[in-house]
């Protein structure tokens, strides 16, 4: 293995990213992406000399699977020795046309859920911690990308299903980019996918290839959680459920000529804040439709008034109306709150 390099670039004025320079700064084994091929059928081992190498190409599968990583120590071994805080780029290419977990090894973390779609890759941040004695690294999935990258989009947008109760999400929604589920929702719902025949012939990029892409972000503005259920073929991996005030991100695979696949890659919630005035121990009602009955409201003092005692409490909470709070005796404070999720 060839001597690690410190880089430091400090660039002054415009300049070029060339295929060499970035190489240099992401690292890799000398300075270069050493790339190991992983061919076993169902689940595999990613060595210490595969990840440090810098990229693993993944086939084999024939459904969805799990690989594990080596050691800490020995990845630490194949960086050279123990350098506590360093930090390499790992790239993961999943060319089956199933999802990978990526699991953690003895002394390695790795994120909970760690999903890499059908055909895409995945980019993990390592960094090395623990001791000499007892070494640990730490793999951060930074995100994937589609491996036939298919041209953008050229004309984006979100376009609206308003549909009260169960919905379709039809080609022509998918082909926008974005979806966004509004209406006057009652109760937990569910959406389900077109038919693949249909979504490969609506999303231009998935009728170039088997293995081709395409982005797709769901968003919930309604205050009841959506479960996305696929048609006939079309499987749902990595996130079903869409949380109330929240968003998922999926890649679509066309991962046959007859079958589609859904991997969530990342997800969030879309926070909503106010204030109130409290009025000691008798409950003051705050009106705000984002409140959901698995909203997690988080209240903190803004202006000092009258005597102020503990934080303010939820007395009641009402889906979609708002909830009430109640103080201390003699508190006449103004409090921030905020509503997550």
């Amino acid at each position: 293995m060839a001597d690690k390099v410190l880089t430091v670039w400090t660039p002054i004025g415009d300049v070029n990213l060339t295929a060499a320079l970035l190489t240099q700064i992401l690292g890799g084994v000398g300075g270069q992406i050493i790339e190991t091929a992983l061919t076993t059928v169902g689940n595999g081992t990613l060595t210490a000399a595969a990840i440090t190498g810098g990229q693993v190409a993944r086939t084999g599968p024939t459904s969805a699977f799990t690989d594990t990583t080596d050691t800490a120590a020995n990845i630490v071994t194949a960086l050279g020795g123990f350098e506590s805080g360093e930090t390499f780029f790992f790239y993961y290419k999943n060319a089956t046309t199933w999802p990978a977990t990526i699991a953690a090894g003895s002394g390695v973390t790795a994120a909970a859920g760690s999903v890499v779609a059908p055909m895409s890759t995945g980019l993990y941040y390592a960094t090395m911690g623990g001791t000499s004695a007892s070494p640990t690294i730490t793999f951060k999935h930074i995100g994937d990308v589609p491996i036939r990258v298919a041209p953008d989009l050229t004309n984006p947008q979100a376009t609206a299903l308003t549909t009260v109760g169960a919905g379709t999400l039809t080609a022509a929604l998918m082909a926008t980019g974005t979806i966004v589920r509004g209406g006057t929702q009652i109760a937990a719902f569910a959406d389900t996918t077109d038919s693949v025949a249909n979504i490969i012939a609506g999303l231009s990029p998935l009728g170039l290839a088997v293995g081709a892409s395409q982005k797709l972000l769901y968003v919930n503005n309604t205050i009841f959680p959506a479960t996305i259920t696929g048609a006939s073929s079309v499987t749902i991996t990595g996130q079903a459920v869409v949380p109330a005030n929240a968003w998922v991100e999926y890649i679509v695979t066309q991962t046959s000529a007859s079958a589609i696949t859904f991997t969530a890659i990342r997800s969030g919630y879309f926070p909503t804040s106010g204030t109130f005035v409290c009025n000691g121990v008798t409950p003051v009602t705050v009106a705000n439709t984002a409140l959901t009955a698995n909203s997690n409201v988080v209240i903190t003092l803004k202006t000092v008034g009258g005597t102020v005692g503990a934080i303010p409490h939820l007395a009641t909470v009402t889906p979609g109306t708002g909830f009430t709070v109640v103080g201390t005796a003699s508190d006449s404070s103004t409090y921030a709150y905020e509503i997550r999720g």
